[in-house]
């Protein structure tokens, strides 16, 4: 099993020790029987402390219809 996980940020917008990142990520899994691969959107909320950035919170959903995320689950 292998799983490539790409996020690609599309903008940031800072203020003070707060960041807004919005982009999209992709993500396949190297299964024996082939692959499968999921693209959706995310947002984080950055927040820096003593000079650090960390994520505060984060939100991601998929591109892929109910339909298409159910016809990749295995059974």
């Amino acid at each position: 099993l292998k799983a490539t996980l790409t996020m690609s940020p599309a903008r940031i917008e800072t203020s003070g020790d707060i960041a807004i990142e919005t982009g999209t990520w992709t993500w396949t899994v190297r299964l024996s029987e082939g692959e499968q691969r999921d693209h959706g959107k995310y947002i984080h909320t950055w927040r820096r402390i003593d000079g650090n950035w960390f994520i505060a919170a984060n939100i991601w959903n998929s591109d892929l219809t109910p339909t298409e995320a159910a016809s990749m689950v295995k059974q």
